[in-house]
């Protein structure tokens, strides 16, 4: 049984889109590449070739480089190649078609491959009796002859002769060199300019580097068919100046990787690209949440998802046109590309067949395992990939025959679990591997989030999958990272994909620790939870803990709040504060001080001070207590009046008064370090004021995210005229839209309602009381942290944090910051700055 099939075929949802028929296989016009681009250059001499960031170079003006780029054909039977490592340039270009049409092989290699890889490629070209140039690529475009008409290039070379090689990693981690010939891509180029019209009179966005073999594919039949390539290298372009000049070169079509659309889109802001017709996504599988984001930046385009491999180049293609429903599932390759046909065997294997493939490997054992050479002249390439065809006649491939596992007896293709966990708008990329624990197959889902959204907890994730997928198919661990590591091709890198940790299994001990472990188990949706594990190391969230301890008063009649919680993570820790014996030291602090991690005979230096949001709790923190490990203290220093009945504190400066008492219990002199998010931002630096103001030193204060009032912008603009923040573009600031949100304050959930009617209403008079708030200057160390999406002006927290400042920003939303993985990265800084 394949489980992958129950995720594509569900009726309830829309069914592949109908596809155009495959092309039919045209003749090759030309023997090579350079003679073909040749003719398209004397047909269109003033036509723009590539437009790059400050330049246009006319088709005349490239072949005219091009010649000045050939060398003498190699005499003697030896091959030949070139190595050169260059960005996308008109310069680079002309170089490949002028090494192309002199016979000699080109090895395209990323600026930014290391230089031992490197090396280990030119001794692999030597070892098979290459003789190896390492080119230069001129920094400014050749000056070469005058074409002439009828003039051509490439003399002497043929369809079967090797214009290119290229490096794919192999199994063992040593790279295997396919070998293409020139009649590979002039095979492509009917693909690009029929079926993806990159050809005559389209302005084309080419945003892949030609080190990529599909990048270096889209060149060459952009070129081929007269089109206009817009030159856009991803790894020295930002996504946002590469959409200011696809919109100014009212580009056609863009082609690049899934993440650069998801980057692209990020960028745009709500932007559009009206003009684009054509999105071309490859190099990794698309998901529906590409298609969504791509429809989004260019509302007119159709989506083509193109599927290829290093041996194939061009397998296959699937167009979704703008008004189709989105997809779900896996996302069909569609109908085989021309020259190429298509075989599915018995057990799901998919081959390729055709007169133009790669001619096999360098290494004639790994060519002669994967490619089959037949009596006319064609090949055959098995690579173990996985597929099926749809009722609709498309391909869909599953993924690789050495990615499936099966797991309590079903087969499980990991791409479905990835694509299922892409569907959901908050995760932006996942990866999905398998396997084994103590002899027994495991996945593990590693994902990472929409920078514009808050980002998932693993317990919302599972739950989410336990929804959508059938039990054997959700992962054993979820791992939530900033970003999913790639390798020099922008491909995710597996290999760099950390490595789960979680402590070893210990059963819970008594009916207490049981219990507790059997809640949690059913809260968060995980098999096996031990005495030693953490709530939120077992990917809990806010949202999951009143889940958690509503089902603890369901069973126990027990009433706890979030700070039980927090103080108490574990299992074993919390089964202690539910049966009352946790709260030995308790009646010695303020009941809004709440010790993470106490200071005690393992921690070492002073704790750390840690305030809140409006309304937040402090197992906010917990996440950035668990970064910083058992060594540190960490306490949190929550809002007045969210656990216990209480008016709240009606001033920043109120609260950080009240603060000053409750962290001088904890720690009596400094030097201190404090840390605020949001609201708690400003609590801590008025704090920190105070402190000073009693002679104690400060060491660091950290503010995560704050964002300043409407008022402080207004006190500004004597000297910054035209200064804004961010609370000024969500917050009706107007003296009637005050008033009106005044009365609709929900202030009665301070006096009656349940803990959520509480903490609503102790937010909204944080909100209220940090609208009024104006920081004044402070002339400590401090380290200021903010979101992406933080807008207010970066000119005035200098203005008043006016010491020994630095300035952070990450991808994340406001929330996010304080959760993982973006602690991880919070703490890192912390550190940095303390040790500076």
């Amino acid at each position: 049984m394949v489980a992958a099939a129950a995720a594509v075929d569900d009726d309830h949802h829309p069914g592949p889109v109908p596809q155009a028929p495959a092309l039919p296989d045209r003749p090759l016009e030309h023997r090579c590449v350079p003679a073909h681009f040749a003719a398209t250059a004397h047909h269109r001499p003033d036509r723009v070739a590539i437009r790059t960031a400050t330049s246009t170079v006319t088709y005349r003006e490239l072949l005219s480089a091009t010649l000045a780029s050939t060398r003498p054909r190699p005499a003697g039977s030896e091959p030949h190649a070139a190595m050169l490592s260059a960005p996308l340039t008109p310069s680079a270009v002309a170089t490949v078609l002028g090494l192309f049409g002199s016979g000699i092989a080109v090895v395209a290699l990323d600026p930014a491959m290391p230089q031992n890889r490197a090396q280990t490629i030119a001794s692999i070209l030597t070892e098979h009796g290459y003789r190896l140039q390492h080119v230069q690529v001129p920094a400014e475009l050749p000056a070469g002859p005058v074409p002439e008409p009828g003039a051509g290039l490439g003399g002497g070379t043929d369809v079967d002769d090797v214009a290119s090689i290229q490096f794919t990693s192999g199994s063992t981690g040593v790279p295997k060199a396919v070998l293409h010939p020139h009649g590979l891509w002039l095979a492509d180029a009917q693909l690009l300019n029929d079926r993806f019209e990159l050809g005559d009179g389209r302005t084309v966005a080419l945003c892949m580097p030609i080190s990529f073999a599909a990048g270096l594919n889209v060149a060459i039949a952009a070129l081929l068919g007269g089109a206009e390539i817009v030159a856009i290298d991803p790894q020295t372009t930002s996504a946002g100046e590469a959409l200011d000049r696809i919109a100014d070169a009212g580009a056609h079509a863009i082609t690049c990787t899934p993440a650069f659309v998801g980057a692209l889109h990020a960028a745009a802001r709500g932007r559009t690209l009206p003009a684009v017709r054509r999105i071309v996504t490859t190099g990794e599988p698309a998901h529906a949440r590409h298609v969504r984001l791509a429809r989004e930046l260019a509302p007119n385009a159709v989506f083509t998802n193109w599927a290829g491999s290093t041996e194939t180049l061009a397998i296959a293609s699937y167009d979704i046109p703008p008004t189709a429903a989105l997809p779900h599932g896996v996302i069909p390759v569609g109908v085989p590309a021309p020259h190429k046909r298509i075989d599915i065997g018995e057990e799901g294997a998919v081959s390729i067949s055709s007169r133009h493939l790669a001619l096999g490997y360098l290494d004639p054992a790994a060519s002669a395992a994967a490619f089959t050479v037949h009596p006319d002249g064609s090949r055959t390439y098995a690579g173990g990939d996985v597929g099926r065809w749809d009722d609709q006649g498309n391909l869909v491939l599953s993924g690789r025959a050495d990615a499936t596992v099966k797991i309590r007896g079903y087969l499980v293709e990991p791409s479905e679990i990835e694509s299922t966990l892409l569907s959901y708008d908050d995760v932006r990329e996942a990866a999905v591997v398998a396997g084994t624990v103590d002899d027994t197959p495991t996945l593990t889902a590693y994902v990472s989030a929409d920078p514009e959204a808050r980002t998932p907890a693993v317990a919302e994730l599972r739950t989410r999958l336990h929804r959508d997928l059938p039990a054997y198919m959700v992962p054993t661990h979820l791992v939530v990272l900033p970003a999913l590591p790639r390798g020099d091709r922008g491909k995710v890198d597996r290999m760099a994909l950390p490595p789960v940790q979680r402590p070893v299994f210990d059963p819970a001990r008594g009916e207490a620790e049981s219990s507790v472990a059997r809640l949690w188990s059913e809260v968060l949706r995980v098999e096996q939870v031990g005495r030693g594990d953490g709530f939120y190391a077992l990917g809990g969230d806010s949202l999951s803990v009143t889940q958690m301890l509503a089902r603890v008063t369901e069973v126990h009649g027990v009433k706890l709040n979030p700070s039980d919680l927090a103080g108490a993570p574990t299992v074993a820790e919390f089964a202690a504060r539910l049966a009352g014996d946790g709260q030995v030291g308790a009646s010695t602090r303020d009941s809004t001080t709440v010790a993470l991690r106490p200071v005690s005979a393992d921690t070492v230096g002073a704790p750390i001070f840690c305030f809140p949001g409006a309304g937040a709790s402090s197992l906010c923190f917990r996440p950035l207590a668990e970064r910083f490990g058992e060594q540190t203290a960490v306490y949190a220093l929550e809002p007045k009046g969210l656990e216990k009945r209480a008016i709240p504190d009606l001033s920043v400066r109120a609260a950080a008064r009240r603060q000053v008492r409750n962290l001088r219990q904890v720690q009596p002199a400094g030097p201190y370090v404090l840390v605020g998010h949001s609201l708690g931002a400003h609590i801590a630096l008025e704090t920190a004021r105070l402190l000073e103001k009693d002679g104690e030193t400060i060491e660091l204060l950290v503010l995560l995210d704050p964002w300043l009032s409407p008022r402080a912008a207004r006190l500004a603009r004597g000297d910054l005229p035209d200064v804004q923040v961010t609370l000024q573009q969500t917050v009706p600031t107007d003296p009637r839209s005050w008033w009106e949100h005044q009365k609709k304050l929900p202030l009665a959930g301070l006096f009656v309602g349940d803990l959520h009617r509480r903490t609503m209403a102790v937010e909204e008079v944080g909100v209220m009381t940090g609208l009024r708030y104006v920081p004044r200057p402070w002339a400590g160390r401090a380290l200021v942290v903010l979101s992406h999406l933080n807008k207010d002006d970066p000119r005035l927290w200098p203005r008043i944090l006016t010491g020994d400042l630095s300035v952070e920003r990450l991808e994340c939303t406001h929330a996010s910051i304080v959760r993982e993985p973006h602690v991880g990265a919070v703490r890192a800084m912390i550190d940095d700055r303390r040790r500076g």
